[in-house]
């Protein structure tokens, strides 16, 4: 199980994920999983669901990171196809397999200089045929867990943005204070739900002279932040020293 929100902030998109891998369902594989993905400079991707879905988004970076020249909507198009190509696939071949993946998107446009979430919430073959946009200051998506999480955590998340003012969001860093409280709010749903660990896995998707970055950082159950190498995206997080 996994559990993964968006927010969309004034100079950026922060995801955040939590890190524990099942195996079987019921064992604890690893407690550093990656399950954002930067695919190109521009893009991020949460992965939610079967171990298809992880692999299918590392092998989207692999194809897409250096393509040039991308648009955002040829990128979103490139993703949505190879997951629906994908799920009917593995669909043919495991028909009793539950929804293959749910992703949560993240991009940023270049010409219009906005910011966008994205979300499937189709089912079966048309799994990736529906989807959710979300492209307000301080929308929230949440993927993965159950809808009763889900809901819980992204009314958690208004709350939260509720109690900071305009120019607060503002700020080049509140990504950093943002992170931080929902470290702790993580830590509520992992004391409630076996397979979802306590350590949070940030991604902030934002730009540096007029260029996209993307600033990666786990901050650990001891809730002290940790950088993470913004160039290697392995399937696990490996910190810097």
């Amino acid at each position: 199980m996994t559990l993964i929100a968006g927010i969309i902030l004034p100079k950026g998109i922060l995801m955040v994920s939590d890190t524990r891998e099942m195996l079987y369902g019921t064992q604890i594989g690893n407690e550093l999983v990656r399950k954002i993905t930067r695919v190109t400079p521009g893009t991020i991707l949460g992965t939610a669901g079967t171990g298809y879905s992880i692999a299918i988004a590392k092998s989207l970076r692999k194809k897409l990171f250096d393509k040039v020249p991308t648009t955002p909507t040829s990128i979103r198009k490139d993703i949505l196809d190879e997951y629906k190509n994908q799920n009917k696939s593995v669909r043919k071949e495991n028909p009793n397999l539950g929804p293959m993946a749910y992703i949560l998107l993240g991009e940023y446009n270049d010409t219009s200089k906005t910011y966008t979430l994205l979300k499937n919430i189709g089912e079966d073959d048309s799994l990736f045929d529906d989807i959710e946009i979300y492209d307000q200051l301080k929308d929230t998506a949440v993927i993965g867990s159950s809808l009763d999480v889900r809901t819980f955590l992204k009314e958690d998340i208004n709350e939260i943005l509720a109690n900071f003012l305009d120019q607060e969001l503002e700020d080049a860093e509140f990504f950093m204070e943002l992170s931080a409280i929902l470290k702790i709010t993580f830590e509520h749903y992992a004391n409630q739900i076996p397979d979802i660990n306590d350590k949070l896995y940030c991604a902030y998707l934002t730009t540096s002279k007029n260029e996209p970055v993307v600033h990666t950082y786990l901050i650990n159950s001891n809730r002290i932040p940790c950088k993470v190498d913004g160039e290697q995206e392995s399937e696990f997080i490996h910190l810097q020293k």
